[in-house]
């Protein structure tokens, strides 16, 4: 991902859903620009609301929540919304936020979730840390000198993944499951 982001006018997304595929797509066909979209294959649930804002570029927030937020690229929100429905159950509201591309990042979504005072964001992605979602927060977190939030990048180590077996083996063995995220959430 990291090559990928360097490249001049490529657009970089992730889809968490049909829905959003749908308007992604469409959107790239019609602009004629370079688009690069890592797209699921497990047939993932639909998490997105019909109304939502869709297409490249856009976010949205999928639940609202108090304090942290996390933010999600990709099929791997379900299980953002799983660990927050564990979460409730400790009374802490996780909001979940589809970012929809990591270029272009919708900075007006951004600067809404920086008013509404979340002191603890997490970036949640099945890439590695290095270079996707969460570096490219980091980035305009410096970028835009806000330092008052914390930021948390769930994703896979700088190494190779060496297991094999289903997405949810190997979701468990890097620690991107609904558990991993609870725990992260709770150490806060």
């Amino acid at each position: 991902m990291a090559i990928l982001r360097s490249i001049p006018n490529l657009q970089v997304c992730a889809p968490a859903d049909s829905l959003e595929l749908e308007a992604q797509l469409r959107q790239a066909i019609s602009e004629g620009k370079p688009t690069y979209i890592r797209i699921g294959k497990k047939g993932e649930p639909d998490l997105l609301a019909e109304h939502a804002s869709l297409g490249i570029g856009k976010a949205n927030l999928l639940k609202q929540g108090k304090k942290i937020l996390l933010l999600g690229i990709g099929p791997i929100l379900s299980e953002a919304l799983q660990a927050s429905t564990m979460l409730e159950q400790q009374d802490i509201q996780l909001a979940i936020a589809s970012m929809g591309s990591i270029k272009p990042l919708d900075h007006q979504f951004l600067k809404q979730c920086v008013a509404e005072g979340y002191s603890h964001w997490i970036s949640l992605e099945e890439h590695h840390q290095t270079g996707g979602l969460g570096s490219t927060l980091l980035e305009w977190l410096s970028e835009h000198q806000i330092n008052t939030i914390q930021l948390k990048r769930m994703g896979i180590g700088d190494h190779f993944v060496h297991q094999l077996g289903g997405q949810n083996y190997v979701r468990e063995a890097e620690s991107l499951n609904a558990d991993a995220i609870v725990d992260l959430v709770q150490s806060l």
